[in-house]
């Protein structure tokens, strides 16, 4: 989870393990969209400055065989929600 000011990331991680819940954690690691999209508009209204926040879940095979990484973006001012999901 990054945030976003004027278009750079305002240089800190969010820890999700200090800010979350285990059972919301939980349900990130496992895509839950819903739980997703809620988080992000949480951390929209945390701080003025952020204009965008980021979430990215890298999934990880026991095969090594690509998996899927997803990215989320939601812009604060807009509403606007992007996905985007690619094999590494």
């Amino acid at each position: 989870m990054a945030e976003v000011s004027h278009g750079e990331q305002l240089g800190r991680e969010v820890n999700l393990e200090r800010t979350l819940h285990d059972a919301w954690i939980g349900l990130l690691k496992v895509g839950q969209d819903a739980v997703v999209k809620r988080f992000l508009r949480l951390r929209c209204r945390s701080d003025p400055l952020v204009d965008a926040v980021e979430f990215s879940r890298t999934c990880r095979r026991e095969d090594r065989a690509p998996a899927p990484h997803l990215r989320v973006r939601l812009e604060c001012r807009s509403g606007d929600i992007t996905t985007h999901e690619e094999m590494q």
